[in-house]
């Protein structure tokens, strides 16, 4: 599950740099439309298809949505002068 790895650090430094740049509202559209994709592809996916054509886009989409998520969720609701501690927190956890 390398690729998942990467993916989600991937997405976790992109949310940290834009979450002050963009609404939070965008931020989870983002990560419900990469999770509506990621079971989509998981739920056609039939015996005997290709990794790369379904598994493999279907694990990346999911780690970018549950990302963006939790990110949005769990920042947004802290208080603003614990935000900083909270994400260096959440990262450290979170992978």
């Amino acid at each position: 599950m390398l690729p998942m790895v990467i993916v989600g650090l991937t997405a976790n430094a992109v949310a940290a740099l834009v979450q002050h740049k963009v609404s939070n509202k965008l931020l989870v559209g983002i990560g419900a439309a990469a999770l509506t994709v990621s079971f989509t592809l998981a739920a056609v996916q039939r015996y005997g298809d290709s990794y790369w054509a379904f598994s493999f886009p279907a694990l990346c989409l999911c780690v970018i949505g549950v990302d963006f998520q939790f990110i949005v969720a769990n920042v947004s609701s802290s208080p603003f002068q614990f935000r900083c501690v909270l994400l260096v927190v959440l990262d450290t956890d979170h992978e």
